[in-house]
């Protein structure tokens, strides 16, 4: 799933909201579009409670995990790059990128080879974190940058 959630940076009032899933996506836009009615902030849409049913959906909403990402990118704590951007950090060894993809995903996809490409899952980033430099700039990522979000 690939969640855009679009807000005033100033107001956080909610703007929009762009999904594209396999299956159903109608609940997802549903809960924006009642938000959107009533004039609510991407503040209101991290608060909401909603339904959790594990078969269908993790226990923290996409939509309140959209909400959450653009509030820390307002708030300047998460910084995203264009991808030219990311390809000369890497060339240039200006960045650790870490790979927090599944054994078989990082199988699949290996962007390359290099003392600043980490493969570390995101399941076991808590247990091996001293691996990681603290005051290097570091990229996390995953296949829909979900997992790097959380990483």
């Amino acid at each position: 799933m690939a969640v855009k959630l679009i807000a005033d940076g100033k107001t956080r009032k909610v703007l929009g909201l762009q999904a594209v899933v396999k299956g159903d996506v109608a609940k997802r836009i549903d809960v924006v579009v009642a938000l959107l009615t009533l004039g609510g902030t991407i503040d209101d849409l991290f608060d909401v409670d909603l339904s959790y049913a594990p078969p269908f959906n993790s226990p923290i909403h996409d939509v309140a995990v959209a909400a959450h990402a653009l509030m820390n990118k307002i708030q300047g704590i998460f910084k995203e790059i264009s991808a030219f951007d990311a390809k000369d950090m890497m060339v240039n060894k200006k960045a650790i990128f870490l790979h927090v993809r599944t054994p078989n995903e990082y199988k699949e996809v290996k962007l390359a080879e290099g003392d600043n490409i980490k493969h570390i899952t995101l399941g076991e980033l808590r247990n091996r974190c001293t691996e990681l430099i603290k005051d290097d700039e570091i990229i996390a990522f995953c296949k829909f940058s979900l997992r790097g979000y959380d990483a």
